[in-house]
C-alpha cells in the first residue's frame, strides 16, 4: 500500500446504500458482520491498487490514489467482488464516488473542494453503481475491465456550477478471465470456517487449521482466500512453501515465513520482536547476523536441550510478533516438507490457542501414508484436539457450472457444463485446464468471447486425465517456451528468475519473450519479491507434467546445470543454499562430480546440526558417505 503524498490526487468514497436500515431489518450484530465483510472486500483491493485508506465513515470509506488509472480500476474490481460475494452471502450494494484534483494534507486527512467534490458525486451514485468525474476520466484513460457512459452534468450540493459526470462499467465482459488468477467459487461452508477462526483472532485465540485433499481439488486457493479475508481485516499475513526434493532443507517453509517478515516491516520493529530470542532465530535465519550486531551467540546445549530451546525461541518470536497485529500464516503443501518443520509445528500447536496467531496448513491426503512424517505428527495433533482438520470434496456440477461462468464470463450451456462435469468429476483444477484447452483449440466461444451458438458438445475431445490435457496445451508452447520451462521445472516450482535467466543463457530478450507466452498460456505467474523477480507455476500438477516428459539422463544434467547456476548466483553467500545446491547435485547422478556433491552434503548437514535439526543432517551425512569416505564433524 502506499503513502500520502503532494501532487494531484484522485480520490475514492464508499458509501453502502441502505446502510441506517439494515440494523432495523437484521440487527445490529448482524448488520455490523455484514458491514464488515463488506469492508474487507473494498480493502483488499484497496491495498492491490496501492490506495492509502484516509479514514473510514462508519458505512463506508475514503481512499486516495496517486494514479487515477489504478483509482477506476480499483472501484471496478471492487463492485465486481460484491456482486461474486453476493451469491453466497447477503451484502448490501455499495455506492462508489471518484474525483481529482490537489488537496490539502493535515494530520493524516485530506480536504478541498477535489475532496468535497468526491463525497458529493459518491452521494449522486445508487447502490452498486460507480460515478466519477470529467477530470478522472481524462486522466485515467483507458482502463481495462472498465468502460464509460456520459451521465450528463449532474449539480451536487454546495457546487454553483453542475458537474459532467460519468458512470464507470464494472461488469465481467464476456472474454471471461484473464487475471491468471484461478476463480474462486463454492466452498460457502469451508470459508465461513476459516471466517470464524479469523475472527477468533481480534480475541487473542488463535489456532491450527488442516486443509487436505487430492491434487487439483482447491486446497492452496480456498487458503489463499483466507489469507486475502485476512489482508483485508488488517492483519499480517505470511506464507511458506514446502517443495518437492529428496531431502527438503531444514525449517524450510519457515526460513520462507521468516523472510518475508523481514521485508514485511522494518529492521527496528523486527528486532524488537526477536527479542532474547535473537541468537537461537539465527540458527535458522543466518543473515540476521549481518543485519543486527547486538545478536549473542547462541547456547551450548546438549542436542535435546538444544532443539527445545530453539522451538521455544522461535515460538516466543512469533507470539511477540503477533503481539502489534494478528498474524495468519500459510503452509502450503506440508506433505513435502521436512521431519523437523513438523516436529517445530507440533510443538507450537499448544500455545496457538492464546495467541493471535492462526495456522493454516494445506496437504494432499493421499500422500498420508505410514512411512511419511506427516501422518504421525496429524494423528498426533488429532488426539490431542489441537487441529481443526478441513477436507475438500471436488465440485459438484453447479460449482462446476459457476467456474464456467467465471472463466469465460457468462453462464455455460447446461449441456456444456455437465459434459466437463463428468469428464474432470468435479477437480477443480482439471476443470480450468479442460476449459482453457477447448478455449485455446476454439471449440467453445466465437469471435465475440460468446458461447459459439453451434456448440455441438458431443463433437468435443476432451482428453482423459489432467496430465494429458496439460500436455495437450504445452504442446502448443513453442520450442524455446519449453526448452525454458523444462529449466524452471527442474529448479522448482518457485524459481529466481536471476537463477532461471543463468540456466538458460541465451539471449535475455528471447528469455523474456518465452516467459511472456508461458504467462499468457496460464502456464507461470511472475512475481515481485521486494527488488527479486519470481517465477512461479500455476500449479505444481504442471511441473511435474514437464519433468515427466524429460528423460532422466537430461533431467540430471539440467540438475547439473542448476547446481552450476547457483554457485554462480549466490556466490557471495552460499551457505543458505547448500541444501539445494547439494539436492541438485546429489539428483544429478554421475553427471556431477562426486567430491563436489560431499562437500555440499556436509555442508548442508552442518547447517542442519546448528538448527538442531537431528534427522535432516543425519541424511545429509548418509547420502555423503554412500559416495565414498568422508570426514564427518564431531559433536
Amino acid at each position: 500500500m502506499g503513502e500520502l503524498r503532494e501532487g494531484t490526487t484522485t480520490i475514492l468514497f464508499t458509501d453502502v446504500e441502505g446502510s441506517t436500515s439494515l440494523g432495523a431489518r437484521s440487527g445490529d450484530d448482524a448488520a455490523r458482520r455484514v458491514l464488515r465483510r463488506g469492508e474487507e472486500i473494498v480493502r483488499a483491493r484497496v491495498a492491490e491498487h496501492d490506495g492509502v485508506e484516509v479514514k473510514a465513515l462508519g458505512d463506508g470509506l475514503m481512499v486516495a490514489f496517486h494514479s487515477a488509472r489504478k483509482a477506476v480500476a480499483c472501484a471496478a474490481a471492487i463492485q465486481r467482488d460484491l456482486e461474486d460475494a453476493r451469491g453466497s452471502e447477503d451484502l448490501p450494494r455499495v455506492r462508489i464516488g471518484l474525483n481529482a484534483g490537489e488537496v490539502i494534507h493535515e494530520d493524516g486527512d485530506l480536504f478541498g473542494s477535489a475532496v468535497s467534490a468526491a463525497a458529493r458525486i459518491c452521494a449522486a451514485a445508487t447502490g452498486g453503481e460507480v460515478l466519477a468525474s470529467e477530470v478522472v476520466k481524462v486522466l485515467a484513460g483507458n482502463v481495462p475491465d472498465a468502460s464509460w457512459e456520459e451521465r450528463g452534468d449532474v449539480t451536487l450540493k454546495g457546487f454553483a456550477e453542475p458537474w459532467h459526470l460519468y458512470a464507470v462499467g464494472w461488469r465481467r465482459q464476456p472474454q471471461g478471465d484473464s487475471s491468471g488468477v484461478t476463480p474462486f467459487v463454492g466452498r460457502a461452508r469451508e470459508r465461513a470456517e476459516l471466517r470464524t477462526w479469523l475472527d477468533r483472532l481480534e480475541t487473542g485465540r488463535g489456532g491450527l487449521v488442516a486443509i487436505g485433499g487430492e491434487p487439483g481439488v482447491g486446497k492452496t486457493r480456498l487458503a489463499e482466500e483466507a489469507i486475502r479475508d485476512a489482508g483485508a481485516r488488517g492483519y499480517r499475513t505470511l506464507v511458506g512453501r514446502c517443495y518437492e526434493m529428496e531431502s527438503p532443507p531444514p525449517y524450510g517453509p519457515f526460513v520462507e515465513v521468516l523472510e518475508g517478515a523481514l521485508k514485511d516491516v522494518d529492521a527496528e520493529t523486527f528486532r524488537m520482536a526477536l527479542g532474547p530470542s535473537a541468537g537461537e532465530v539465527a540458527k535458522v535465519l543466518p543473515q540476521l547476523r549481518h543485519l543486527y550486531d547486538d545478536i549473542p551467540p547462541p547456547l551450548e546445549l546438549p542436542p535435546e536441550q538444544e532443539r527445545r530451546y530453539l522451538f521455544n525461541s522461535i515460538r516466543d518470536f512469533i507470539e511477540r510478533a503477533s503481539s502489534v497485529t494478528p498474524l495468519v500464516v500459510l503452509f502450503d503443501d506440508v506433505h513435502w516438507t521436512d521431519e523437523a518443520s513438523l516436529q517445530l509445528m507440533e510443538h507450537m500447536a499448544p500455545a496457538l490457542a492464546d495467541m493471535p496467531v492462526l495456522v493454516i496448513v494445506t496437504y494432499r491426503d493421499v500422500e498420508l501414508d505410514a512411512y511419511r512424517p506427516l501422518a504421525k505428527t496429524l494423528e498426533d495433533l488429532l488426539r490431542r484436539r489441537l487441529v481443526a482438520r478441513m477436507s475438500l470434496a471436488r465440485f459438484d456440477e453447479d460449482a462446476v457450472a459457476a467456474m464456467l461462468t467465471k472463466l469465460a464470463g457468462e453462464p455455460p450451456p447446461p449441456t456444456l457444463a455437465a459434459s466437463i462435469f463428468k469428464e474432470t468429476e468435479g477437480n477443480a483444477f482439471f476443470v480450468e485446464e479442460v476449459f482453457r484447452h477447448l478455449d485455446e483449440e476454439g471449440h467453445l466461444r466465437d469471435e465475440a468471447g460468446r458461447w459459439r451458438a453451434d456448440l455441438e458438445v458431443a463433437d468435443l475431445e476432451v482428453p482423459e486425465g489432467v496430465r494429458l490435457v496439460i500436455g495437450r496445451r504445452l504442446q502448443r508452447l513453442g520450442p524455446a517456451t519449453t526448452k525454458l520451462l523444462t529449466a524452471a521445472a527442474v529448479i522448482g516450482r518457485v524459481c529466481d528468475f536471476r537463477l532461471l535467466e543463468a540456466v538458460a543463457g541465451g539471449d535475455g530478450d528471447e528469455l523474456l519473450d518465452c516467459l511472456d507466452e508461458a504467462e499468457r498460456s496460464h502456464v507461470v505467474m511472475s512475481r515481485a519479491d521486494g527488488r527479486d523477480a519470481k517465477v512461479v507455476f500455476v500449479h505444481e500438477l504442471i511441473r511435474q507434467t514437464l519433468l515427466g516428459a524429460v528423460a532422466l539422463p537430461r533431467r540430471q544434467r539440467l540438475h547439473l546445470r542448476v547446481a552450476e547456476a547457483m554457485e554462480k548466483v549466490y556466490g557471495d553467500d552460499l551457505a543458505p543454499h547448500a541444501a539445494g545446491i547439494a539436492h541438485h547435485l546429489y539428483s544429478a547422478g554421475a553427471a556431477a562430480d562426486p567430491v563436489k556433491t560431499q562437500e555440499y552434503l556436509v555442508m548442508a548437514g552442518d547447517r542442519a546440526m546448528e538448527g538442531a535439526a537431528f534427522g535432516e543432517a543425519l541424511k545429509y551425512f548418509e547420502e555423503a558417505c554412500e559416495l565414498g569416505a568422508v570426514a564427518l564433524p564431531r559433536r
